[in-house]
């Protein structure tokens, strides 16, 4: 590699420093990448890959991107699992002999991207450190673009489920382990399976004990871990000392904006597992994984994006303090009691900026002159804020009122010192307002003025030697100059300093004329330099205030939230639940918050829960598919977890307890992924329900037993109910929606009440009446909701005879019969049982077939179908 130019042998040692990056190398206005990188680039960018000679035999392969367009090619990178090193010329290459000097300055990977499209304005993208010893877990996890850092704990037999449904919760985009986690298999791929991201392990010497400390002392700017909350948890240290070790190498920067960690206990919140959240369909559907259709596209009516991210954490983590509730409760009180209030302060708040955001740019110095004039206009609207909030007398509105800082000195120094009319780059110019230094308004003025201030010269010039002609003129060569002719020579002051000599005149120049000269030619690049110092000065106060500027943006993420419940509350018609401390779930004329915005209110059918601990701690509910046991089972839940995070719920009246975790065991669906059936999936997340549920817990099961033969999940079922009904550790409030009648006769006056879902059967059918009542279900309905769906009707008047024998079957053990199969196993058969089966359907189409309405032609395609469908 002797042979290489001297500027790619500089490529090949920085890249040296990242191997497993692909390197933007900064060549003047393009970033170049070379070799494997170019060609691995163009592919993914779908950009030409050229070459470039580089002292060797054959031309490296190149291809580039424009500087100023690169963070469109960085994110696309970075999506496809990339990881992007940027380097830059760190030295002027007017100044520089030789190579430029050139250094990386960041490093981007999936979890430290902080601008483009790879990060939702209303989501967090979380980098997640996790150090593991076989026994417990120390987990941290940042969203540097927010500077929101938390760390967790996860130890005991429950630990590897807990970290698995920590995973779902926060669902980080980027995931540094130790080497212990990344080689244990199971843990390893049912995190990847939940996450969709693959483990990044690093070294040992990341989670160095010594080392990690100093890492966070230097990082949060405190003196000992005794200001951190981690001071007595080795497992999150070490976890948190790797984090910020993975930052600072790839980021190069101090990022001030990261200065405190949360530390999160598991007694804080509701404990809502993955199965329970895909279920309950929180923040996303089930199964096309979009906002519409969930709870948080009920509830979100957030007016800022860090309003948005703060509900996603709310739905994520309800309260379990009763007073927290109770607080959040009183704020909703005063918002829905004056409602226009609440209106007047979300039009405010959405003219506010992304403030936790704008604090990130601010750290990495990439903020722009636009960015902080978005930042004063936010900081001016706050006095309006607390205008409106004055008089307020709940709890935390009070709170938000004293705590808000409109920070005037800060947003008075940005409104005098950075020009309205400044371009998004920072390196334009035109950065400074007027006014604001003088230098810079001697450098504008130079700049957009220059003839003025000629002729203002010229003029004093002609009035001091009284030379009525000179004129003051220009050329590329000779620069600026005073021009006299021959005839007033003699008039010439002493201070003119001869310039050049010509046939009719003379040129001269003066030492004014000369400093002039200098600062008109270098009055744009001196101006584009002075403001862009100016503005870095101007940025370095701002971060000072990070901390100022970070706690408001809390503020107003909270208020957000609270006047987005506030008006859903208000407009939907909830009601503010009685809290009580008796286990007592009692709901009048509850309905499901999603499909009542669905079908609308007045079509959506409410219905009353009673579950407490005595009497009524299990529900067995009957009733037909489609009647709507899962609806009903599901809004139970849900009114508990919206009562919990503050929001009034779907219904007259609720009297509800503080529920300490949310179980659902509903659907069916295979996990061919990790090689587990319908059953298996199904029997795993029922097993987690009967070792975790406390007695302050809800236990939502819907059809358990259903995906294994019939006497096998009666079995289980009738068992699974026993359990939660008697052992005592547990005695939980329940909701079983099941098929299977028999469980009808656990009923026994001691805590498990039957229920049903009402149905009317008519001679044309059945009609679902979606009214829960107390007892059993008589019958199953599955052969009249079959033929709602549109079975042909051979195949339901064949499984009307099959069920008519087998209850025969049933009710007279001692004269059996079989039922006889009408397809025999011979190919023969098979095929007669197919023609027949298709005469019939014909028959049943033809016996339908809206002749009277029909054309001709219509008719004629019709007739040829069937002939078609019979012939094959």
């Amino acid at each position: 590699m002797s042979n290489l130019t001297p500027m790619m042998q500089q490529y090949l040692n920085i890249h040296e420093q990242v191997p497993d990056a692909i390197l933007f190398f900064r060549l003047g206005d393009f970033y170049e990448m070379f070799f494997d990188d170019a060609i691995t680039a163009s592919k993914a960018l779908d950009i030409v890959l050229t070459g470039k000679d580089c002292g060797l035999d054959e031309r490296a392969p190149m291809c580039g991107v424009p500087y100023h367009a690169a963070d469109n090619y960085v994110a696309k990178l970075v999506e496809k699992g990339y990881k992007v090193a940027i380097c830059e010329q760190i030295s002027d290459p007017k100044e520089s002999k030789g190579i430029v000097d050139r250094e990386i300055i960041r490093i981007i990977t999936s979890g430290t991207v902080t601008e483009g499209k790879n990060i939702k304005e209303n989501d967090n993208n979380y980098l997640m450190s996790v150090y593991y010893n076989k026994l417990e877990y120390g987990v941290v996890y940042s969203d540097i673009s927010t500077g929101e850092t938390s760390a967790v704990y996860l130890s005991g037999d429950r630990a590897d489920a807990d970290f698995y449904d920590l995973l779902s919760k926060i669902m980080p985009a980027e995931i540094l382990v130790n080497t212990t986690l990344y080689q244990t298999p199971s843990v390893k791929s049912q995190s990847e399976l939940i996450s969709k991201i693959s483990f990044t392990p690093l070294s040992s010497k990341y989670f160095n004990l010594d080392d990690c400390i100093q890492q966070i002392t230097r990082q949060l700017r405190i003196y000992s871990l005794n200001a951190s909350g981690l001071e007595k948890n080795e497992p999150q240290i070490k976890a948190c000392g790797a984090l910020f070790r993975y930052l600072e190498e790839t980021q190069k920067n101090s990022l001030a904006h990261i200065n405190k960690v949360n530390v999160v206990h598991g007694n804080q919140y509701m404990h809502l597992d993955f199965s329970t959240k895909r279920n309950l369909e929180i923040t996303e559907t089930m199964r096309s994984q979009e906002k519409k259709g969930s709870l948080l596209w009920v509830l979100d009516q957030t007016v800022t994006a860090v309003g948005a991210r703060t509900l996603k954490h709310w739905l994520n983590e309800p309260l379990i303090d009763l007073s927290a509730i109770k607080s959040r409760h009183d704020t909703l009180s005063e918002l829905t009691g004056d409602i226009m209030l609440t209106e007047d302060m979300m039009s405010i708040l959405k003219q506010t900026a992304d403030i936790q955001r704008l604090c990130s740019k601010i750290s990495y110095m990439t903020v722009n002159g636009k960015d902080l004039l978005a930042l004063k206009e936010t900081l001016f609207l706050i006095p309006k804020i607390k205008l409106i909030l004055k008089d307020c007398r709940s709890e935390i509105l009070e709170d938000i009122y004293n705590s808000l800082n409109d920070l005037s000195e800060l947003s008075e120094l940005i409104g005098s010192a950075i020009n309205v009319d400044c371009g998004v780059a920072v390196k334009d110019g035109n950065l400074i307002a007027n006014g604001f230094h003088p230098q810079v308004d001697e450098l504008k003025n130079l700049r957009d003025n220059a003839r003025s201030v000629l002729a203002e010269l010229e003029k004093k010039e002609k009035e001091k030697s009284g030379i009525k002609n000179l004129k003051i003129k220009y050329n590329k060569v000779f620069g600026y100059y005073i021009e006299v002719s021959n005839s007033n020579i003699g008039m010439v002051p002493d201070y003119f300093i001869r310039k050049q000599t010509l046939v009719n005149a003379e040129r001269y120049y003066t030492q004014e004329l000369k400093e002039i000269e200098n600062k008109l030619l270098n009055a744009n690049e001196e101006l584009i330099d002075l403001e862009y110092r100016l503005f870095a000065e101007i940025v370095e106060k701002t971060a000072e205030r990070i901390p100022d500027l970070q706690k408001n943006a809390q503020l107003i993420g909270t208020l957000d939230v609270l006047c987005s419940l506030g008006y859903v509350s208000y407009k939907n018609r909830y009601t503010r639940p009685y809290l009580n401390t008796k286990g007592i779930l009692h709901i009048t004329g509850g309905k499901h918050p999603v499909i009542e915005q669905m079908i609308g209110s007045e079509n959506f059918i409410p219905n009353d829960t009673l579950l407490d601990m005595e009497q009524n701690r299990m529900s067995i509910i009957t009733g037909p598919n489609m009647a709507g046991k899962s609806t009903y089972i599901r809004q139970v839940a849900i009114i508990s977890l919206m009562c919990q995070i503050g929001c009034f719920v779907p219904c007259e009246e609720a009297d509800l307890c503080i529920v300490d975790r949310i179980f659902t065991r509903v659907g069916a669906s295979d996990d061919l992924a990790s090689g587990q059936s319908t059953f298996m999936v199904e029997m795993s997340e029922v097993s987690n329900i009967l070792k975790y549920a406390t007695k302050n817990s809800i236990v939502i099961l819907d059809e358990v037993g259903r995906g294994t033969s019939t006497l096998d999940g009666l079995s289980i079922a009738w068992a699974v109910a026993e359990f939660l009904h008697d052992n005592e550790r547990i005695g939980c409030k329940t909701l079983f929606a099941t098929h299977y009648h028999e469980l009808t006769e656990l009923e026994n006056g001691n805590g498990i009440v039957n229920y049903s879902i009402d149905v009317k059967q008519s001679a044309d059918g059945i009609l679902f009446l979606h009214k829960i009542k107390r007892g059993s279900c008589d019958k199953s309905y599955g052969i009249d909701v079959a033929k709602l769906a549109g079975l042909p009707n051979p195949v339901i008047e064949r499984a009307e005879e099959l069920l008519q024998l087998l209850e025969e079957n049933e009710s007279n053990t001692n004269k059996k019969r079989t039922p006889k199969p009408r397809v025999s196993p011979s190919r023969q058969n098979n095929t007669e049982n197919l023609l027949n089966f298709k005469a019939l359907t014909a028959a049943d189409e033809i016996k339908n077939l809206p002749i009277n309405d029909m054309t001709p032609i219509e008719v004629m395609n019709f007739i040829a179908k069937i002939k078609s469908d019979l012939g094959e």
